[in-house]
């Protein structure tokens, strides 16, 4: 399921050489573009990324709100991306081991045609939390699901148990790799290994954008 105030809020980014995904919340009448850390990590001012719009990048100037402890950035564009109509919250605790969630960005550079934006809408994947590497928001939590190259920054949107809107609620860092063993032709093992995708994906707690939101409330004015 994909809604509305998931596809309207979502942005394919580039900065550098580094591609991924940003989304767009709104703290207390200002906008901000929250991805992950690892996408912008260069960025330490003021200074412009790289956003797909009618079909070519443009240009976007961008402030640094900061970037956390773990894979989460905070920008503050110059400009209204998403209309505040487009209600997204955010829930960083309320969901449990084992619920569906959903993931939405743009893997490998691939996008889906929204007709009614000049943004292109992202893809979606499901995932189940499989479960946390530790207490607290500077633990990654674990989804069961299969991320690709250029979700990172995405949002993990579910729904809270008795409340039928959807919230997000972590923000995708990577997937967990494994080595597989190449061998010679035979059962003879060589030194090269293929490294694929285990399956499960690392998220962040939202709460982790929302404290440097708090710190440094510089978010386009709406």
């Amino acid at each position: 399921m994909l809604p509305m105030e998931i596809v309207d809020r979502v942005f394919e980014i580039k900065f550098g050489d580094a591609v991924g995904t940003a989304f767009s919340l709104d703290i207390e009448s200002r906008q901000y573009l929250l991805t992950a850390k690892h996408v912008v990590q260069e960025i330490a001012g003021p200074t412009t990324i790289d956003l797909f719009h009618k079909g070519k990048w443009e240009k976007l100037p961008v402030a640094l709100v900061g970037h956390s402890d773990v894979d989460v950035a905070v920008l503050a564009p110059t400009m209204q991306l998403t209309h505040k109509e487009m209600k997204l919250e955010a829930a960083s605790g309320g969901f449990f081991v084992g619920q569906d969630v959903f993931f939405a960005g743009f893997p490998l550079g691939m996008t889906s045609q929204n007709v009614d934006s000049p943004f292109p809408a992202p893809l979606i994947k499901k995932a189940i939390i499989s479960g946390s590497a530790g207490p607290g928001s500077k633990h990654p939590f674990y989804l069961d699901g299969h991320n690709n190259r250029g979700f990172s920054g995405g949002p993990v949107y579910l729904q809270i148990p008795g409340q039928p809107q959807f919230v997000v609620s972590m923000i995708i860092s990577s997937y967990t790799a494994i080595h597989e063993t190449v061998y010679d032709g035979s059962d003879r093992e060589t030194e090269l290994y293929v490294q694929q995708n285990s399956g499960i994906i690392q998220a962040y707690n939202i709460c982790n954008a929302l404290d440097l939101i708090a710190n440094n409330p510089i978010g386009f004015r709406l």
